[in-house]
Parts: structure tokens; sequence; C-alpha cells
């Protein structure tokens, strides 16, 4: 990392110090080395908070004391993270490992812990699970898959399958047309990709990467995956929005039984799927759900905390939950909930931390005693919890 920073201050320097006039270089060529300026600007100023996440993601899927490490929101966030999100991709992934423990040994740890992941992405996607180490696929298999290996540039930064109809949004960024009209039909008005504010949200149709993954389809004989029958997809959608709605409007009920069904079945609900934790927060879900942080019954609490919990996994969800001042009341569970509300407590913190500004807030909303009680004399998963929250926190310099 240090040779890399190096690299970047040197590079900044000399294209910085360019002298565009005495060498009478086009416009073109000075916009290009502007934008190297700013691409290498933001290299310099990334931290390794996403590698955390990674990290804590890893350490719960690989835990067999931790309830949670069942949950398909880490599962399928993991997966993505990890590049194995298709079939295809845990085809190739499979005959790598059997590979890999034939040089390594069986039964070596390692080996095991990486065969029960994949499994659990196999899982996911509703494979079937068979044992690695006996499959009987040849190495001539694993040559021939890797050659249907996709391009990272062919994939949709959104839904990470291979782009049909691909098109470019005021960043610069390329999408599939479907998935960032569903962005920008959530209210998002940001690049989902740089995050940053978008100055217009009309798209342009990328022909040229069209042209290329037409061409590529054709050389490697891949035939694009069918699309879903359109309109029983809408229909799905719809019912399941409707669900969602009814549900956000239960949260406020005066019947303690019927809002505490609420909760709990958005609490349920926000495990599943990306699309489903942004159509919980498109529907008001997460103002309500922090005002019930603060409510007397301890179930209501803890569903209302794990909730918030599940839906802080989207990134834009992450800003929301801030923008309703839940940190100070998540720290208010973390201090006197139940033993599972403080364990999802911290574990929120951790979450919300990966947003810089909030780890300062969690600092000065003395977020930070709690964790060292959750560390002390929580149980086995409240003390990673609280110690994985706590090391987020410790990357903000005052914090330490």
């Amino acid at each position: 990392m240090i040779k890399f920073h190096n690299a970047y201050v040197k590079l900044t320097q000399a294209l910085e110090e360019l002298p565009f006039d005495e060498l009478e270089v086009s416009d073109e060529v000075r916009e290009q080395i502007e934008l190297m300026l700013t691409q290498l600007t933001r290299a310099k100023k990334r931290t390794d908070t996403q590698d955390i996440e990674l990290a804590v993601d890893l350490m719960a899927v690989s835990s067999k004391t931790d309830e949670r490490n069942a949950d398909i929101a880490i599962v399928e966030r993991l997966a993505k993270k990890l590049d194995l999100h298709t079939v295809e991709d845990l085809k190739i992934e499979t005959i790598a490992v059997k590979k890999l423990s034939k040089e390594r040994g069986s039964t070596a740890e390692s080996i095991q812990q990486i065969i029960q992941l994949l499994n659990k992405f196999k899982q996911v996607l509703g494979m079937e699970i068979t044992n690695v180490l006996d499959d009987t696929d040849t190495p001539q298999k694993l040559s021939k898959c890797h050659s249907l290996v996709i391009p990272h540039e062919f994939l949709c930064p959104i839904t990470l399958e291979i782009m049909r109809d691909p098109v470019i949004v005021a960043s610069g960024q390329t999408f599939e047309r479907e998935s960032i009209q569903k962005w920008f039909d959530s209210n998002h008005r940001t690049c989902p990709k740089t995050r940053q504010t978008l100055a217009h949200l009309s798209v342009a149709p990328n022909y040229a990467l069209k042209n290329l993954i037409t061409q590529w389809c054709e050389k490697n004989n891949f035939h694009l995956p069918k699309k879903e029958d359109q309109a029983s997809s809408r229909k799905f959608f719809v019912d399941h929005e409707d669900e969602i709605s009814c549900l956000v409007e239960q949260l406020s009920s005066s019947q303690l039984e019927l809002q505490r069904k609420a909760v709990k079945n958005i609490r349920v609900l926000s495990k599943e799927n990306p699309e489903t934790r942004v159509l919980i927060a498109k529907h008001g879900a997460i103002p309500r759900l922090v005002k019930l942080l603060s409510y007397p019954d301890s179930k209501i609490q803890e569903h209302a905390v794990t909730a918030l919990l599940n839906l802080s996994i989207d990134e834009s969800n992450k800003r929301l939950i801030t923008d309703e001042h839940a940190i100070p009341a998540i720290i208010e569970v973390l201090q006197n909930g139940s033993m599972e509300s403080k364990e999802n407590s911290a574990a929120a913190l951790f979450s919300l931390s990966m947003l810089d500004e909030n780890k300062v807030t969690i600092a000065l909303e003395n977020g930070i005693p709690p964790l060292v009680d959750l560390l002390q004399d929580g149980t086995i998963r409240g003390k990673r919890d609280a110690v994985t929250a706590l090391f987020s926190l410790s990357l903000n310099q005052l914090n330490k």
C-alpha cells in the first residue's frame, strides 16, 4: 500500500506540473489528463472500511455458534463481494476448490471452511449441494469453464449480471437500462457506483459496449439468459409492494399485537434481498422503526433494531437511517435492551459506521462505553459485535 501511495504521489505531481501550453497538447488530451488526476486523487483518499465489512461478513458465515451465520442477506452480500453470484461462477469455483484440495490436502481446516462457504452460496442460488471433493469434473472442463468467464466490464454494477441494454448515466458509468431505471424510480439521484449526485437522470445507449458484448457472446457461443415474463414479474413486484406498504402502515397501529406482528414481519422481509430492502425504505418504514426503538415492549424494540440492521446493508439506507437520528436511539437500546437487542444494536452501529461521519457521531453520543461494556460482559456473539464496531470506530483518529 505504501508503494502504491508513493506511486500515486509521483504520478499526481508529474501530471499537475505538465506545461500544457508549451507542449501545445489538444483539449482532448488535456481533458484525459485531468480525468486521470481526478482518479488518482480518489484512489489516494480510499480507506479500507469496505474490507472490514467483508472480513466481518466472512466471520459471521463461518461461525458455528452465531445464529446469524445463516442470514441470507449476509451470505448474498459476501457472494457479490467475492464475485461468486452466478451458477457459472460457482461451477468454476467448485472445480478450482477441488484442484486446491488435491494440492493442499482435503482435510486442511481452511479447505473445509472454503467448501462450507461455497455450499452456502449454492444454497442461496438453489443449486444442488454435492460433495466437492467427489466431483468428477475433469481438467478439460476447467479450461472450458475458464473460457466462459464473463469480462467484468460486461456486468451491470447493480445486478452483477451480463448487460443486454447498457446505458450511460451522467457520471459516465454504464448500467443495465432496467436496473438503473429501478434505481431512479426508488427516488435515488446519485450514481450507484460512484455515489456522486447526478446532474440529470437522462441515459444514453452505450452502443460500443453492446456491440462488444454481442461479439463476445457469438465468439464464445454464450447465450444471454432469457428475460422473465414481464407481466408475471410485474404482478409479483406489485403484490410484494402492497404487502410491504400494509406492514409499514401497521407499524403505527394502536393495537399492540398488530404492531408487534408487523415489525417482526418487516424484520424477516428485510433479510430477503436488496430490492426488498429498498422497497421497505421507499414506503417510509425507517422513521417508524426508529420511533419503535424507544418503545417499552422489549420484543418490538428487538425486532425494530434488527430490522434497521438488515436495512442498513443497503448503502443508501445507511444514509436514510442516519438522517432519522437513529444513532442515539440505537445506543439507548445497546445500553438498556435485552441481550439480543444489545448484540444487534452493536452490529447496527458497526454497519452505520461505514459512513465516516457516523464514526464521529457514535462517539459524541457516548456509544463507545456501552460497546466496551458489551465486549466485557456480553455473549460470544455480543463480544464479537462489540469489538468489530470498536475497531471500525478506531479508524477515526480522535476515537482512538
